[in-house]
């Protein structure tokens, strides 16, 4: 999937998540849970049963990066410093984990 920035932008800002102003290219993956259950369902073999923000999925998120921004490992303290800075600044409201069980349909 292409998405360009702007076309993001609107899509974020229709389901409500406000921009932050470190919002960039590298957010091309930030998905709503709607917008999840949405493309899942667009194939026919497949029956999603649940879609819904993981709980405690925003703590998990920001002990994740905290551990990355103190280790140094994976991305550079600077990417993780604005991460974490996005994440506490959100405080879980619109930024976590999507938790999507879906099953393939039997064939008719």
């Amino acid at each position: 999937m292409n998405v360009t920035q702007e076309q993001l932008a609107k899509m974020l800002t229709r389901d409500g998540f406000p921009l932050s102003s470190n919002y960039d290219d590298e957010w091309y993956w930030m998905n709503s849970v709607g917008w999840w259950r949405q493309h899942w369902q667009r194939y026919p073999e497949v029956e999603v049963e649940r879609a819904e923000p993981l709980p405690g999925g925003w703590d998990l998120w920001t002990k994740w990066s905290e551990c990355l921004h103190v280790t140094g490992l994976g991305r550079s303290r600077e990417e993780t410093a604005d991460e974490l800075q996005q994440l506490r600044a959100d405080g879980g409201r619109y930024l976590g984990f999507v938790r999507l069980v879906a099953r393939r349909r039997q064939p008719a």
